[in-house]
């Protein structure tokens, strides 16, 4: 059963996206923190094949869900095709509403970018060049 309770094209791309990020089998090489709540993540993942003296660009990309919805469960699926292009891919949930008001999740964006960007080198990503998306 779908978490979202919004409109049917909402739900039917809760349940599509979900399918496709298990069976996409994608594993984060690492996950880090930028708070202390449990959705304030950030999951890297990084081609395979990379060399450590390679800096790859990175894309950011935050779950949409109307700021009431959605997590990694939404993203994992993007990571493979991401990796085959040889980029970092860096995969942002962050707190949600009603629970955390805004802009509670406009703070985790911020935190969030930051983050990836003190660490873009650590996990071979070049910090001049990154991309944010998301969805919506």
């Amino acid at each position: 059963m779908s978490r979202f309770t919004g409109a049917v094209e909402a739900e039917a791309y809760d349940e599509r996206a979900r399918a496709l990020s298990v069976k996409s089998l994608a594993q984060p090489i690492t996950v880090l923190s930028y708070g202390e709540d449990d959705r304030q993540r950030v999951e890297f993942f990084r081609p395979e094949d990379a060399t450590n003296e390679e800096r790859l660009p990175i894309l950011i990309f935050l779950h949409g869900g109307a700021w009431i919805a959605g997590g990694f469960e939404w993203l994992r699926f993007m990571a493979p095709a991401l990796k085959g292009h040889g980029a970092l891919f860096a995969a942002v949930s962050y707190r949600l509403a009603p629970h955390h008001k805004w802009p509670s999740q406009q703070e985790d964006a911020v935190a969030a970018i930051r983050l990836v960007q003190a660490q873009a080198e650590r996990f071979g990503g070049d910090s001049d060049r990154i991309v944010v998306g998301g969805h919506s």
